[in-house]
């Protein structure tokens, strides 16, 4: 590989007239090579401890992605490092500095390409009741992406424009764009990210029906330590595996639902119009200090009051990466407050609203399973009963910002695989 190669490079014996400054210059490059290594041997660890699923696939990919993009920079620093001259020619203090300040520059390069991607990730969640096995497989999956070196803050909020479906007339968590959760952003530099991450989806955005929930005797956890369910006992968690009243027990017993309430309240279950597109632009509204003039456009619900509302997840250097989980289309037509004119797939209203941030963004989409070739779309499975227009709109989105756009369902109609798409998500972020 071409790290070996460089690493070679890099350790060979200089012979310049001031050979402490080339030695400390050796050091510091090899500092940089040595980064390389660890990311690589860390994802050769990660392959031997999950052959045969995911890893080769994924870490394969990684590798392409950093090698190709530190191409330049590695092929600098060797130019840099061998223009130092060799045995028996003098190398005068200026040529060295000069060659030094060369060298800065290029590890400089360096680090920030080989520097975790920083980025702010709004899930914005389908919080209707037939979303309950789409949100087993998020729930049994999360770790996936919690394992990866990415700079994040993560919230959550649902698709609900509605400040009518919970307890109490004002919004809360998960309606008109408000973060859901006791702890509404989750950060990488939390050490109980991933649990905080599921609760907030499980406890906060999710539609549970206990009478529909199998119960598991058998299942230990503890309030912060709540292991992922494995309902029918073969010491394996896979997609057969069921969420049980004793996880969500374990998942919620210390989140602040109002007395006497819990995950199971009908009030966390969102109805009516499902507004992907205009929840993600109000939750963008409410991150804002100083929310752009099209937040309170003719339709929105908008109040100023509401600037800063959800504060301490968006940075000013971040890509915003959105990533909607839905198994409906959607409805951000101006009929029910949104920004599109009547019945159409072309989401340029929002990508127009989008630009006002100042931010990059992606928006990225697990949704129905829609295939068109050219101009008839069927659905391979429509389980939320979800239009072909507000489908398209939502695939023009993701391919129009970077996006991707994956079945939330199998071929069988069943939920898919969460597994896959947090890896899809952690390829996306580090090719950003």
């Amino acid at each position: 590989m071409r790290f070996t190669l460089i690493s070679a490079l890099m350790m060979a014996q200089f012979g310049c007239g001031v050979k402490s400054d080339a030695d400390r210059l050796a050091s510091d490059c090899m500092d940089a090579c040595e980064k390389f290594t660890t990311f690589m041997a860390e994802c050769d660890l990660e392959l031997d401890s999950d052959a045969g699923r995911f890893c080769d696939e994924e870490c394969s990919g990684a590798q392409e992605a950093v090698d190709a993009e530190c191409t330049g920079e590695y092929e600098s620093l060797t130019d840099c490092r061998s223009s130092i001259e060799w045995e028996g020619v003098e190398c005068s203090q200026d040529e060295i500095d000069a060659l030094r300040s060369d060298c800065d520059d290029e590890e400089q390069a360096l680090a920030d390409c080989l520097a975790p991607p920083q980025v702010d990730i709004l899930y914005v969640i389908d919080g209707s009741s037939s979303m309950s096995d789409e949100l087993t497989s998020l729930l049994q999956n999360a770790s996936v992406f919690f394992d990866k070196n990415i700079d994040y803050r993560l919230a959550i909020t649902t698709s609900s424009m509605s400040a009518s479906d919970g307890w109490f007339r004002e919004a809360e968590g998960g309606e008109t764009g408000l973060f859901v959760g006791d702890v509404p952003v989750v950060s990488s530099t939390d050490s109980d990210a991933s649990h905080r991450f599921k609760q907030n989806a499980a406890c906060w955005a999710g539609c549970w029906d206990s009478y529909e929930i199998v119960s598991d005797p058998s299942y230990l956890g503890a309030s912060g330590e709540c292991p992922e369910p494995d309902s029918n006992g073969d010491g394996e968690v896979t997609s057969e595996d069921e969420v049980s009243t004793q996880y969500l027990d374990c998942l919620c017993t210390d989140a602040d639902y109002p007395e006497g309430e819990d995950w199971d309240a009908i009030e966390l279950c969102r109805s009516g119009n499902e507004l992907h597109l205009e929840s993600t632009l109000m939750a963008m509204c409410r991150a804002s200090d100083a929310p752009p003039e099209v937040c309170s456009h003719s339709q929105s619900p908008f109040s100023s009051e509401w600037a800063g509302s959800n504060g301490g997840w968006l940075r000013p250097d971040s890509t915003v990466v959105v990533v909607i989980v839905t198994d409906e289309g959607d409805q951000s037509e101006s009929a029910v407050d949104g920004l599109i004119s009547g019945s159409s797939d072309d989401p340029q209203p929002y990508l127009d609203a989008f630009a006002e941030f100042g931010f990059p963004i992606v928006v990225s989409v697990i949704g129905p399973d829609l295939q068109c070739v050219d101009d008839r779309c069927d659905f391979e499975c429509n389980n939320g009963g979800a239009s072909v227009t507000g489908v398209k709109r939502l695939m023009n989105m993701a391919e129009a910002t970077g996006g991707f756009y994956n079945p939330i369902t199998t071929d069988e109609c069943g939920a898919s695989s969460f597994r896959s798409h947090f890896n899809d998500l952690s390829r996306l972020i580090n090719n950003l």
